[in-house]
């Protein structure tokens, strides 16, 4: 996933694989926002508090589908890069 990440082409099914390892959760975000902050938002408990006060809840993370839609509404609710919104 790493080699597609420096890509910007991850495939939906390398993703969901990585997903599935135990215990990986949320931090599959934060290695991709380690990779590329411009483009991959970090899903860790203090940016799933930001969220919320868009009305963005962040209640789970079964596939890279849902990841796309989370970035997504996050754009589109805050219009800053997703490095500004990690720092705030």
């Amino acid at each position: 996933m790493f080699k597609e990440a420096i890509k910007k082409d991850i495939k939906e099914n390398t993703f969901n694989s990585v997903l599935n390892i135990s215990n990986i959760k949320y931090k599959i975000t934060i290695g991709l926002f380690w990779i590329d902050p411009i483009n991959f938002f970090n899903l860790d408990g203090t940016n799933r508090s930001l969220l919320l006060s868009k009305n963005i809840r962040v209640e789970s993370l079964p596939d890279y589908a849902s990841y796309l839609k989370y970035m997504k509404e996050t754009k589109e609710a805050f219009k800053k890069p997703f490095y500004e919104l990690s720092l705030e």
